[in-house]
């Protein structure tokens, strides 16, 4: 019996580098995101109640949950792993193009610089979960809390640009996106030609890379936070 055991390691003693190519270890996992947001005081209708979650949305605006959890006042922290990612990236549903996609409800004319260009983008926000089952539902529940930043994925890098409008207030938006998954900034700056927003990526070794800071919902287009 012992033979038959030391048999194969014998065989494959001379032969090593081929065991090896028979039996390759197995590859690394995707690269996860850890994400973390600072919450500002749960107003008292929803302690106990308020929920942090990452969402995407399809082509219909459909709501699909990413990750949430129950949070309160204070640093909280979400977690999607590298396989959750790795399966919205081939998910054709959560890749579009951008008038599909970010600018479908926003009237975008005059588009440049998207050829090709496919994205799709997480948005963290906090509810009031009012039905009590940790799943937001648009229709009866409330959000609380939302950021100027996103998490975003593209095909390829970009710069772009177009004219927009969103319950009557005109804009241009342009941005510098890179391939691959970036925290997104968004910035809205009011001049003499009207409003300016930008989303930009942040760079691989910004300080605030995925640090979110929630705040009260504001309007996309006049009143997000203004760049110094």
């Amino acid at each position: 019996m012992t033979l038959f055991r030391i048999l194969p390691l014998a065989l494959c003693a001379p032969l090593l580098g081929s065991c090896w190519l028979i039996f390759p270890s197995p590859p690394p996992p995707p690269p996860s995101l850890s994400l973390s947001f600072t919450v500002p005081e749960i107003p008292a209708s929803a302690r106990g109640n308020a929920y942090l979650g990452l969402f995407w949305y399809d082509a219909d605006a459909n709501a699909f949950p990413v990750s949430s959890s129950r949070v309160e006042a204070g640093a909280q922290k979400l977690f999607v792993s590298g396989y959750d990612l790795k399966n919205l990236q081939d998910n054709p549903k959560f890749l579009l193009s951008l008038t599909e996609g970010e600018a479908r409800n926003l009237s975008a004319t005059n588009l440049s610089g998207a050829d090709g260009v496919r994205t799709g983008t997480l948005y963290p926000f906090i509810w009031n979960d009012l039905n009590g089952n940790g799943k937001y539902d648009p229709l009866s529940e409330k959000v609380v809390f939302d950021t100027n930043d996103v998490i975003s994925y593209a095909n390829k890098d970009f710069n772009y640009s177009f004219e927009g409008n969103k319950a009557g207030t005109a804009f241009r938006q342009s941005g510098k996106r890179r391939q691959g998954w970036t925290h997104v900034r968004h910035f809205v700056l009011s001049g003499a030609s009207g409003n300016e927003l930008t989303w930009n990526s942040l760079a691989p070794d910004s300080p605030s890379l995925y640090s979110f800071k929630m705040k009260e919902p504001t309007d996309f287009a006049s009143s997000m936070e203004v760049r110094p």
